[in-house]
């Protein structure tokens, strides 16, 4: 047949993708019922979204579409603008933000922030006790319970933490003085509601209540 006479024949819009995608080097796959019922919404003139303009786009590659996280949306905007960051400058900008957090203005500010959250929720507060804090930050104790009665518990207990065993000079700080009851109004008229424990045991008392006031009450 001589060059240029043919009988021509329309490709069908089938035959044009699968062209279009072996040249990308890819496998054709015909498109879903879901898929053109996507594309005859959008010729309804039905809006779509970014994400979902996204999805089509990234289907006609025989990909799946995942958004994208807000840290890849700033390493691209990073990019653009030819910034890079190495490993140390990344660490730089974590103290930066520790230094930011631990400024005063900052710091009072959370502070003010969890006191209002604590007075709003008070249950929420570990040294809550039938309402016996008061502003929702620190606790009331009684009158009674003084620097110099503390003591006296410390020198008791031989100044060791009653759960765990850790010295007092190993605490860094002086022993807590912990109420097995949990009740901060004891007129502590009877050393043996009380304990010495160390701040990470201490710590732990303040969840699990019944567990640990069984527990240090049969060390009596």
């Amino acid at each position: 047949m001589p060059r240029g006479v043919y009988n021509h024949k329309s490709l069908t819009q089938e035959h044009k993708a699968k062209i279009a995608v072996s040249k990308l080097g890819m496998k054709y796959k015909p498109m879903s019922e879901q898929g053109k019922a996507n594309i005859a919404a959008g010729k309804t003139g039905v809006p779509l979204s970014e994400e979902h303009i996204i999805s089509i786009s990234v289907a006609h590659l025989g990909m799946k579409y995942k958004p994208m996280s807000e840290q890849g949306k700033a390493n691209i905007s990073a990019a653009k603008i030819g910034i890079t960051f190495t490993t140390e400058q990344i660490a730089n900008r974590r103290v930066a933000q520790k230094i930011a957090l631990n400024r005063p203005e900052v710091k009072a500010a959370n502070s003010a922030n969890r006191k209002k959250y604590l007075k709003e929720h008070p249950e929420e507060n570990p040294w809550y006790v039938d309402g016996s804090c008061s502003n929702g930050s620190s606790p009331d104790y009684h009158k009674n319970f003084t620097e110099e009665f503390r003591e006296s518990i410390r020198d008791r207990d031989n100044r060791v933490c009653q759960i765990c065993g850790k010295l007092e000079e190993k605490n860094n700080q002086a022993l807590c003085v912990h109420h097995i009851h949990y009740d901060l109004m004891n007129d502590c008229s009877n050393t043996e509601d009380f304990i010495s424990l160390c701040n990470s045991c201490h710590s732990a008392t303040n969840s699990n209540r019944e567990y640990w006031e069984s527990k240090l009450l049969s060390k009596e």
